[in-house]
């Protein structure tokens, strides 16, 4: 009697393991899949020089870029060095 109660106990501890690593996986692929959803870039600070062209304007609305004029390159240069841009385009 003693063997079966001791068996069933361990088979009990076994199904409740298996039970808390089924949950951790679950959890685990639910936060993956999540991050995966945001790498969307959002409002990313993005410099434009020269006269202002539909090309940047297209590539702004479907790339998440806020963009902001600068005079030359070397203000959006200094701006870039500074850590308020990401990138800037500069036209000739």
């Amino acid at each position: 009697m003693a063997k079966e109660t001791a068996s069933a106990n361990a088979v009990t501890k076994v199904v409740v393991t298996l039970g808390i690593v089924l949950l951790a996986q679950a959890l685990l692929a639910l936060c993956l899949v999540s991050a995966q959803q945001l790498l969307v870039p959002r409002n990313m600070p993005f410099g434009v020089t020269g006269p202002p062209s539909p090309v940047v304007a297209a590539v702004a609305s479907g790339a998440g870029l806020d963009l902001t004029s600068y005079p030359s390159e070397s203000a959006a240069t200094h701006a870039a060095e500074r850590g308020e841009l990401y990138g800037a385009y500069v036209s000739a």
